[in-house]
């Protein structure tokens, strides 16, 4: 592990350089509004210091926010074309790419996401957004799919398939990546003709700030994207909203259970909700794989030190091949850099707050007191680093005899990878990976077809990579399984998350004809 200095790039420059000519503050029918709340500090995880404020919204904020929304999506928006959708989702993505530096500092900066690791993340920010675009622009859920009347049972009658915007959707983001987890949702939500009242991540709010502003600059019409900063409070508004007809949720499974409650608490609020909660990633390796393929996408566990949901966490090896996985893992984390955030060089930065550092550590020595559990390598606060929240990326052996105990079975976000040898089949193996609360992505490394085919049937996850890791795009769909919660970001299937499916039932003659003046650029996505 090689500890990187801050550069000289940093050292000169005050943390609150980043945020001059950005209005911290709610956007509201295309304008900053001030919050009403307390003020809330925003922290660089990289140095401990508070460097900017925002204040938190209050039921009044929110209560404005979807007003504005509501008639945004009502008189503008759900009347737009699919070409002017696809349109200004282009726009949207060529501003990001004129600003993309920014967008990576602001996430660098507040989230200690390493700023390579940012800059790739509002690079596939921006080709979500054109793969959001295209779809649309191809009319995938239109005439040219091959809409046609299908004939009832009834003999005279035919129906056809409508869907339309769900209305105003409220959504809700994590703070691991604020901007790409953000456009995820904000995208298809848009595309399928709603209005949006988007929460960003209370400790990551810069990048939200200014998308507001972009995505208004770039002709999305005012209250079409509304934003509003806040914390848990304030995405219970937002839930409870009688006025809100979905909720998208990226975030624990924890607080996923929460926001399901609330979207059928109070008066009215009975609605839809889409959860992308937590992960703890297996990855199987055969008998059969390269074992520098496997150590390359092990590696994954410590990127974003392992602050995704989609992080390796588990790793089950075969035992006769643990001593040269491990051998090869050390290699490579000896020459890992970690450091500052904003340091281009930097392959792991800090976790977002003293807390979850604490977390972390304290998991890791519970599990060895137990003596199910062997360190390798890490488990301590990096003590170069006297400010921020670095801990050093951890590699640990578990016994396949403790699978139940709490490091294996909960989500940690951490840099922490715990391998875990087996002796017995490649079916034991899928086994042990699937006993486990979450389902939301695996990773398989094989070279034996029978073996791959196997895991692809048998593995409980949303999403199986093969030979690979984290691979996906805009046409790719995304979401869990089990305690990993249900809905698809991404691809046709998340665009029609954000739509309602409606069955038009008629007279054979007037349906057929009805399908024939239907155009693709008409307002309402339409099924076939």
């Amino acid at each position: 592990m090689k500890i990187c200095a801050v550069r000289r790039f940093v050292i000169g420059r005050s943390l609150s350089s980043f945020t001059e000519n950005l209005t911290l503050a709610n956007f509201v029918n295309g304008a900053y509004r001030r919050g009403g709340g307390n003020e809330c500090g925003v922290e660089s995880p990289s140095d401990g210091q508070v460097f900017a404020s925002i204040r938190l919204s209050t039921q009044a904020d929110v209560d404005e926010a979807v007003c504005a929304a509501r008639q945004a999506q009502d008189h503008v928006w759900s009347k737009t074309t699919l070409e002017t959708r696809a349109r200004l989702l282009r726009s949207l993505a060529e501003a990001l790419v004129e600003q993309q530096l920014r967008f990576a500092q602001l996430d660098s900066v507040s989230g200690g996401l390493c700023l390579r690791d940012s800059t790739a993340s509002v690079q596939s920010s921006v080709r979500v957004l054109r793969q959001c675009a295209d779809l649309l622009s191809r009319s995938c859920l239109g005439r040219s799919i091959g809409l046609s009347s299908i004939d009832c049972g009834n003999d005279p009658f035919s129906f056809t398939l409508r869907r339309g915007p769900v209305g105003t959707v409220g959504l809700i983001t994590p703070f691991n990546y604020p901007l790409e987890m953000g456009i995820w949702k904000i995208a298809f939500a848009l595309a399928a003709g709603n209005s949006v009242v988007w929460k960003p991540p209370i400790e990551t709010p810069l990048s939200g700030a200014l998308l507001a502003s972009v995505a208004h600059a770039v002709g999305i019409p005012p209250g079409v994207l509304n934003v509003v900063h806040g914390g848990r409070e304030t995405g219970t508004m937002l839930c409870r909203h009688p006025s809100i007809g979905l909720i998208g949720f990226t975030g624990s499974t924890a607080t996923g259970a929460a926001v399901q409650r609330q979207c059928a608490e109070g008066k009215g609020a009975l609605k839809r909700c889409l959860l992308e909660l937590g992960g703890s990633a297996p990855l199987l390796v055969h008998d059969s794989a390269d074992l520098n393929v496997a150590v390359d996408i092990a590696l994954h566990a410590f990127y974003h030190s392992g602050q995704s949901c989609t992080a390796v966490r588990r790793a089950y090896v075969p035992r006769s091949q643990l001593s040269q996985f491990l051998e090869l893992i050390v290699q490579r984390l000896l020459v890992h850099r970690v450091g500052h955030a904003l340091d281009p060089s930097v392959q792991q930065g800090p976790l977002i707050n003293a807390l979850a550092l604490e977390r972390a550590l304290q998991a890791i020595l519970a599990a060895v007191k137990t003596q199910g559990s062997k360190v390798v390598c890490g488990a301590f606060r990096i003590p170069q680093w006297k400010e921020g929240y670095y801990m050093a990326p951890t590699v640990v052996v578990h016994d396949e005899a403790h699978h139940d105990e709490p490091l294996v079975q909960d989500e940690h976000f951490a840099p922490l990878l715990i391998v875990i040898p087996y002796s017995g089949t490649w079916s034991d193996a899928i086994r042990l990976a699937n006993a486990s609360p979450f389902g939301l992505s695996c990773n398989v490394v094989a070279v034996s077809e029978p073996a791959i085919e196997e895991a692809m049937r048998a593995l409980e996850a949303g999403t199986v990579w093969v030979n690979g890791a984290d691979v996906m795009d805009g046409t790719t769909p995304f979401g869990g399984w089990k305690q990993s919660g249900f809905g698809k970001d991404l691809g046709l299937a998340g665009l029609s998350e954000y739509t309602t499916l409606k069955t038009v039932i008629g007279p054979r003659a007037t349906m057929q004809k009805l399908v024939d003046t239907t155009t693709p650029n008409h307002a309402q996505v339409v099924d076939s």
